[in-house]
């Protein structure tokens, strides 16, 4: 099983990511739904997209519209 927070992982926001990935994946552990410790290092996007272990990740509008659409469940987009 793998998560990956990379499509916006810059030296100014790789803490922010990491608490990130904390409390989701705390959340899920909470409600039963395994989760991995930590997350994915050193992978492309689309091979982390399109992996059968993924279980979380992110992506912005135009990979997914041109080639994940079908292939991935959106879970969710922020509204900033």
């Amino acid at each position: 099983m793998i998560a990956s927070l990379s499509m916006y992982e810059r030296p100014e926001t790789i803490n922010a990511l990491h608490t990130l990935w904390l409390t989701i994946r705390d959340t899920l552990k909470s409600n039963g739904i395994a989760a991995p410790d930590k997350l994915a290092q050193r992978a492309t996007d689309m091979d982390t997209w399109l992996n059968e272990a993924l279980l979380l990740s992110q992506a912005c509008g135009l990979p997914y519209r041109a080639a994940l659409h079908d292939q991935v469940q959106l879970v969710g987009a922020p509204d900033l």
